[in-house]
Order: structure tokens, then sequence, then C-alpha cells
């Protein structure tokens, strides 16, 4: 399932576990690089996923609150509210089915104002204990998008973070179930700390070794 690049596309973030602390220390600070630096579409929205008992609008003021901590205070407040407009909040709980039937009624809102059928992403923010209930969901509620895609469909993505599971066992679980319900095209596993070690190494192999300071300050 391939679909042509195009990074000006209507795309729909959704993120489960909107309120947690990833979402809070980088996700949603990363959100802000990629809008300052123009990385998002014309037609972009965030939406995020989680049992509070949240308007938009308390949710944006969430987000704002965010960004003057993890970005700045001083920021032009016209460019913060314009980021922060691109947000949006859905109550629901990762178990119940209800919520993901929400979810797709809220796509179907989006894709009718934008003309188009939005690309989607999901994003699982959540600890790997919630990983295999919100993927069943979102497969038995038709949200894991088409097999194949036809002219005019988006496509469907999900990213799912280090650590996949409890242990190896739970790990293969996960990524068997994943596997079975997207295909492979359509799956980002994120390990930020696969390499950390290794990197750390190079430093200090670097420092510790004059031999090399000429070459490698080329």
């Amino acid at each position: 399932m391939t679909a042509p690049p195009d990074n000006n596309a209507p795309t729909i973030f959704v993120a489960f576990g909107a309120t947690g602390d990833l979402m809070h220390r980088k996700v949603i600070p990363a959100l802000y690089y990629l809008y300052t630096r123009g990385r998002l579409s014309e037609r972009f929205c965030i939406m995020g996923f989680s049992r509070r008992d949240w308007s938009d609008k308390e949710f944006r003021e969430y987000v704002r609150s965010i960004i003057e901590k993890r970005v700045g205070s001083k920021l032009p407040d016209e460019h913060v509210a314009s980021f922060i407009s691109l947000f949006k909040f859905q109550k629901g709980e990762f178990t119940n089915t209800e919520s993901y039937e929400a979810l797709e009624r809220a796509f179907a809102e989006f894709d009718k104002e934008w003309n188009c059928c939005a690309n989607k992403l999901f994003y699982l923010a959540v600890a790997p204990e919630y990983y295999k209930t919100i993927v069943g969901h979102l497969a038995s509620s038709g949200l894991s998008g088409p097999r194949v895609l036809k002219e005019g469909d988006g496509w469907t993505h999900i990213i799912v973070e280090k650590p996949f599971g409890m242990d190896l066992e739970t790990a293969k679980e996960i990524d068997e179930l994943v596997g079975q319900l997207f295909q492979e095209q359509q799956i980002y596993r994120i390990d930020h700390y696969l390499a950390k070690e290794m990197l750390q190494n190079i430093l200090t192999f670097r420092f510790s070794n004059n031999l090399f300071e000429i070459p490698w300050g080329r």
C-alpha cells in the first residue's frame, strides 16, 4: 500500500494519550518546531484522544502552557495562537468501541470540510500495555485504512514507540498483532535510544584521542 508523496496533503494527526508525559515533553514541542518551519501541511489537525472531559478550548490552553514552558514564554502570541488552533480534543476511552466510532465521525467532518479523504496518522503516546487494545479497536472499527488505496484515498499510518512491550515475549506479541492489522508500509516503529550508547562512545573516543583532533575538526 503506497501513495505518492504530497507534503501539502490534508492530514489528521491523532495522539492517543494526548495529555500524557510523552506528549508534554516531546511530541507537542516537536510539532511546534515543525510548524514554525513550515513543515506541516496547510490543512493539518492535531487531534488529542484522552478520557479527560475537556473542550477544544481547554485542550488548546493546555497546549499553550506546554509551549510556554518547553519552548519559551516570550513567543509572539499570534504565532502561538495560530499553532494551538490546529488542536482539537476527542474524549474517549481506549477500551470503548463507541469512542472509536466518535473518532470516525470526527474524521468524516474533516473530510467533508476539506472536500477530500485526509491522511490519518495515529500516534500511540501511551504505555505499552494499551497498544493491543488500541490497535485492535482501530482495526475492528475500520480506522486502520483500506488494504488497497484507490484514487482519492488518504493514507493511514500508525506510530508505535519503544518500549513495545513489558518483555521480549509481549514485544513480539504486539509486533505480530500490529503486523496483522496494518500493512508493513503503514507502520512506523520508533526507538529513540537504540543508538544512544554508541553515540556517547563516539564522543568519548573523539575527545580522548588527540590523534583525531585535526581530521575530525575539518
